[in-house]
């Protein structure tokens, strides 16, 4: 999904889980939304993601696809018995898998959206933005 328009304020104050086995992603990321106003969490693994959503529900989760232990996917069908998250807060597949076909595959399992790693900087924050809308 691209985000239409600058839309970077609809971040402000917003809650966003960033999920991501990468720390420098993870760092990347979570600044550019901070940046914006953008309250983030993270969390470095599936297993983290799960404990985390107990403690406290974001309001949009980014979560990478290819992670040791649980991946993406798991992690996303985990999500998705829990009542605090199924169909109230939307779930971003980020992903380096950009193949013809992902996008597609990623979607059919339940994730509300797709962007392709490594992001595009200028765009992120809106396009982030757009799930919150």
């Amino acid at each position: 999904m691209s985000g239409s328009g600058s839309g970077s304020g609809v971040v402000i104050g917003r809650e966003i889980l960033l999920v991501d086995d990468n720390p420098n992603n993870l760092m990347l990321f979570a600044a550019l939304l901070q940046a914006n106003g953008a309250k983030v969490r993270s969390a470095e693994s599936g297993e983290a993601c799960l404990t985390t959503v107990v403690d406290a529900v974001p309001e949009l989760i980014l979560l990478d696809i290819q992670m040791p232990g649980i991946d993406g996917v798991e992690t996303l069908k985990e999500l998705l018995k829990m009542e605090t998250i199924k169909g109230k807060v939307p779930v971003v597949a980020l992903t380096a898998n950009a193949m013809d076909g992902d996008q597609k595959h990623l979607l059919a399992e339940g994730f509300n959206g797709y962007m392709a790693k490594p992001i595009n900087t200028r765009s992120f924050v809106s396009e982030v933005a757009a799930y919150l809308e």
